[in-house]
């Protein structure tokens, strides 16, 4: 009888742990299912709220007083919010009569990558912060005259919802 009973209760108790398993299996399978909705479609409506940082990017060149042919360009990055922008990297490309003579920044670092193009990397940037990078170019020839143009553009791992704003050319004319 004891016997019995004690069977009885561990076909009990194995037939409670399978339909426990089969329930966790199910609310797991479910939870990892891919949605019905065409992925290339943004979800119409969301409960999640969207990290956003709104990047902005803007350039201005001046001539180095006392020289014939050195150009400082300033870039500001700056970060609009409302949240923390996350990676943020610059590239910066220069006409090829600009030659890249040196470059600093006030956050993160940056490298040059040839004769007229440096990229930084400036990691992340809180809302309403602000990073400076100043580069110097030589024109090259020493004899030319012209109009020349510089291009910055900046990038992060958080969306941005304003990207028109992420990238400038700045053109100037050599006299």
């Amino acid at each position: 009888m004891k016997l019995r009973r004690f069977s009885n209760l561990v076909r009990a108790t194995a037939l409670v742990l399978s339909i426990a398993g089969i329930a966790m299996l199910a609310m797991s399978n479910a939870a990892w299912a891919r949605p019905t909705q065409d992925p290339s479609k943004p979800l119409k409506h969301s409960t999640v709220p969207r990290r956003e940082a709104d990047l902005s990017i803007t350039k201005e060149c001046h001539r180095v007083p006392n020289t014939k042919d050195d150009w400082d360009c300033t870039v500001t990055v700056h970060n609009g919010g409302p949240v923390k922008a996350e990676n943020v990297r610059v590239s910066d490309e220069a006409s090829k009569q600009l030659e890249l003579e040196r470059i600093r920044t006030t956050k993160g670092s940056c490298e040059q990558q040839n004769d007229h193009k440096f990229k930084c990397k400036l990691g992340d940037l809180n809302a309403n912060q602000n990073v400076v990078i100043t580069a110097r170019f030589d024109v090259e020839p020493d004899r030319f005259r012209g109009t020349v143009r510089n291009t910055a553009s900046v990038s992060s791992d958080t969306h941005d919802p304003n990207t028109g704003n992420n990238s400038v050319t700045y053109p100037f004319r050599v006299p």
